[in-house]
């Protein structure tokens, strides 16, 4: 492949995405879901005219946590602070070490020196264009036409997988997935072991990139799906069974990893401790699972992807499946390209072929996903026990769209491959056709008996819900809702809904045209853009996170505070945007804080959000809390009470200080017992500290009196001057976590674990200064661990001269059969 072509590709690729994100790069809209914001009633009063609903609930997850997560890394990168902790949620948490912050990304730090807003267009461009430009240069590697290459790079970089996650962290790691397939194929292809050490260095730096990503269970899917290729291409290629041909890319993984050493042992440090994990248990392997009728009902949408519905239209959103929804169950690389796909699987099938492994690659990733028997049992293995199965759609979208490459030069070759495609494309055309007919038949009659059957499914619900946030008629209307939006979603003017038998009609009819490749080309670039425009819906900048009256009153009160909401008044984490500090937090609380939080009156919800239903609590109290926001009657004790509309911010009548010194210290065995005696006697939590045992607590003599003030405060280090006449203990309310260390006067003290989730230190009697500094040793030993391997990556890479006497370096294996230079 000539440098033209190389650049050419790379030019063709920037124009899906820039044609997909145009308003965004061009206008002053921000593609992050925050119309989300103003369903709330905190930010109702901000909604645009016109505003019924956001543009797609499921960026639900985009809006609230990952928005300001990505707003407090930037920001803090600006100030030249690495963000190791988040001062603003869940009294405190390591921020970094979680991963999904993904502080350390590339195209993260990139972007930093861009105003934020516009930072969400820009890092979609060059994702999407990652993933199509490496999808293109795999393709042509095995041989693939220019055309072939091209259906293959758009059907991927715009499949569903892709453009629903586009957003989340999942999609910052999946893009890398046809580039690390393609230094697997340079490193079977290497004809001498400079070229080899040089191939497992790019397969190290792409390994450790896509860590940074910030989703470890993508992680874990992309490799084991690059491992499954891997394997199969060895199997097929490697002149006899070369052993190191699989030790080098078990060596490429394993650099690439500790080159992420700086992200990946703070992550591995919080995993055990994470609410997250332990609320997981790892598949097991079963004979049947269940799941599987579900997961095949859902299949469909490979070829109708709105069969279900569509989060982005009019109305309500339910899937018209009762489990699942449009992100977990999408599985669609376009019409055409499936088409391809499926003619490459019946014509492309030479024994040293990748298509091949393609297939077989599908069949694991797709049985794996939807809990096939046999194939669902490796579900089970090590690593990824603990993993949604459901996307490994992801592994099958990209080797379907690679094997469209393929499809495709067989269907411009003509002959019985063209043939093929023209009978599959009718066979979906009369496939839309049936289902038109079919669902506008039977459908209307249907909706009364669908009717009853939902109340029934609602009202079991609803008696599950600990604490339902509306009456039991909401849920009703909305069912009358869903059930019209179905009937109208199946009219057969409705495109959106019969699309893919249109553009299989396309595809029909451009197989007998002249100008079949580039017409190829197009008719999958306009699908796959018409399916994914506006399902990261864009906000004008002016209605990006807005300010409201209630969030200026909190910003003028400069004293070291917590706010809190109650219900989903204000949802959890946009307090972050604003720079307030909440005792709750929408996901990843430690295990500590999150049986905390439950034992203070955490309000059952989504995974381990933390929602509040009220703040009697004493345990919610003592946390430093000063205001609350909500709606309707505001909770008994407070001091003042300012009405904004619907919402009111109330002030507690009593705010306990963010640190205090007591006199009373006991020892619990285990977190159990802790629990026991915080439920016990909530009230003690002011004047007595339960210690995480087994400690050595010393006693304090006498009872007197205590203070303690801040001196300085910032996320990672914390600085206070306490005064006590007889010693005692000074807890302080931020969380606990290992990396904090304590000092008094400057001198290193025993920093104990104290009411199951915060810290306390024994300070003598006398004036003392205490400070809390986060020096998570995870993190330095991480980052020598990735300056080393980052060293050996270098060395790797290294072009030693030739030998003295001109002849060239002995030969490994030959080139891979598709894949060799000749063949390009």
């Amino acid at each position: 492949m000539t440098r033209r072509e190389r650049l050419l590709a790379g030019l063709f690729f920037l124009g899906p995405p820039l044609l997909l994100l145009w308003t965004s790069l061009a206008g002053d809209r921000v593609p992050s879901g925050a119309d989300l914001l103003f369903a709330t009633p905190f930010f109702a009063e901000r909604a645009p005219p016109g505003f019924t609903r956001p543009a797609n609930p499921l960026a639900f997850d985009l809006a609230y946590q990952f928005v300001p997560w990505r707003h407090f890394a930037w920001e803090s990168l600006r100030q030249g602070r690495l963000p190791l902790w988040n001062p603003y949620s869940l009294a405190g948490t390591p921020f970094v070490a979680t991963m999904q912050s993904a502080v350390f990304y590339p195209i993260n730090l990139l972007f930093t020196a861009l105003p934020f807003a516009r930072t969400f267009a820009w890092s979609a461009l060059v994702r999407l264009w990652i993933a199509g430009f490496s999808t293109y240069l795999l393709a042509r590697f095995h041989a693939v036409s220019r055309t072939g290459a091209l259906v293959a790079g758009v059907s991927f970089m715009l499949c569903g997988y892709v453009i629903v996650w586009l957003g989340h962290p999942h999609t910052n790691v999946a893009v890398w997935l046809p580039a690390l397939a393609l230094a697997g194929e340079r490193l079977l292809a290497a004809e001498s072991g400079v070229r080899r050490l040089s191939a497992t260095a790019l397969l190290a730096a792409l390994v450790g990139i896509q860590f940074t990503g910030g989703h470890i269970e993508t992680s874990v899917d992309v490799l084991f799906g690059l491992g499954v290729y891997y394997g199969l291409r060895w199997w097929q290629v490697a002149r006899r069974r070369q052993l190191g041909l699989v030790v080098l890319p078990a060596v490429g993984i394993a650099l690439g990893t500790a080159l992420a050493g700086v992200q990946l042992l703070p992550f591995l440090e919080w995993l055990p401790l994470s609410a997250e994990y332990q609320s997981r248990p790892p598949a097991a392997v079963t004979l049947f699972d269940p799941r599987c009728w579900h997961e095949l009902l859902a299949l469909p949408l490979a070829l109708f992807p709105n069969l279900y519905g569509n989060p982005t239209w009019p109305g309500p959103y339910r899937p018209y499946l009762p489990w699942g929804n449009y992100n977990e169950n999408v599985l669609y690389v376009g019409t055409l390209p499936l088409l391809c796909a499926l003619v490459a699987l019946r014509f492309r099938r030479e024994p040293a072929s990748p298509v091949r492994a393609l297939a077989l690659l599908v069949l694991v990733a797709a049985g794996m996903a939807l809990h096939l028997p046999v194939l669902d049992w490796l579900n089970a293995l090590p690593g990824i026990a603990r993993a949604n199965p459901a996307r490994l759609r992801l592994v099958t979208s990209f080797a379907l769209a690679v094997l469209a490459g393929f499809g495709a030069d067989a269907v411009l070759e003509g002959g019985p491959a063209r043939r093929w495609f023209v009978g599959l494309a009718a066979l979906v055309v009369a496939a839309g056709v049936l289902l038109a007919a079919g669902s506008n038949i039977l459908l209307p009659p249907l909706v009364p008996h669908l009717a009853v059957w939902g109340r029934h499914v609602v009202e079991a619900r609803y008696a599950a819900l600990p604490a339902p946030v509306h009456p039991l008629e909401y849920y009703y209307e909305e069912l009358d809702a869903v059930l019209a939006g179905m009937v109208t979603a199946f009219r057969v003017g409705h495109l959106a809904m019969y699309a893919p038998a249109l553009v299989a009609l396309g595809g029909w009819v451009l197989a007998r045209g002249s100008a079949r490749g580039p017409m190829l080309v197009i008719l999958s670039v306009v699908e796959l853009i018409g399916l994914g425009r506006g399902y990261t819906p864009a906000v004008p900048r002016r209605d990006f996170y807005p300010t409201t009256p209630v969030l200026s009153r909190l910003a003028s009160d400069t004293t070291l505070h917590r706010m809190t909401a109650l219900h989903q008044d204000l949802i959890p984490d946009t307090h972050m945007m604003y720079e307030l500090a909440d005792v709750r937090g929408l996901d990843l609380p430690t295990r500590w804080y999150a049986a905390y939080f439950d034992a203070a009156g955490r309000q059952p919800w989504v995974a381990a959000a933390s929602l509040l239903g009220s703040v009697d609590s004493p345990l919610l109290r003592v946390l430093n809390v000063k205001y609350v926001v909500g709606t309707g009657e505001p909770p008994p004790g407070v001091r003042a009470v300012e009405q904004h509309g619907a919402v009111y911010l109330a002030e507690l009548a009593r705010v306990q200080p963010r640190s205090f010194v007591v006199h009373e210290a006991v020892v619990a065995d285990n977190d159990a017992r802790t629990l026991e005696l915080l439920r016990a006697a909530p009230d003690a939590v002011y004047s007595r500290v339960v210690i995480s045992g087994p400690a050595d607590v010393p006693p304090v003599v006498g009872d007197g009196n205590g203070e303690a003030a801040p001196i300085a405060y910032a996320p990672t280090e914390t600085a206070w001057s306490v005064v006590t006449g007889a010693g005692g203990y000074l807890v302080n309310t931020d969380a606990y976590y290992p990396g904090w260390r304590a000092y008094v006067d400057g001198r290193p003290a025993a920093l104990y674990r104290a009411n199951l989730a915060f810290r306390a230190v024994l300070v003598p009697a006398g004036q003392h200064t205490v400070t809390f500094r986060y020096e998570p040793r995870s993190l330095h030993v991480g980052a020598v661990v990735s300056a080393l391997a980052a060293c050996v990556c270098v060395i790797l890479t290294w072009r030693h001269p030739p030998p003295r006497n001109g002849r060239p370096a002995a030969s490994g294996a030959p080139a891979v059969p598709g894949g060799s230079r000749a063949a390009r």
